[in-house]
């Protein structure tokens, strides 16, 4: 089995991944400053799970 190196810089952003840290980052603050057991936690949550099946 021959494997091959892949070297992934960090300090090269990529936009893709940007974003997404973005929108994760905006959804935790959001999350820490929401009522819990709302309508509205619960939404959050929905959507930073989203590919996770709880509901």
């Amino acid at each position: 089995m021959i494997c091959e190196e892949e070297i992934v810089d960090l300090s090269i952003p990529d936009s893709k991944s940007f974003e997404e840290g973005k929108r994760l980052a905006q959804l935790a603050f959001k999350l820490n400053h929401t009522m819990p057991m709302t309508d509205e936690y619960q939404q959050i949550l929905k959507e930073w799970f989203c590919h996770v099946n709880l509901y």
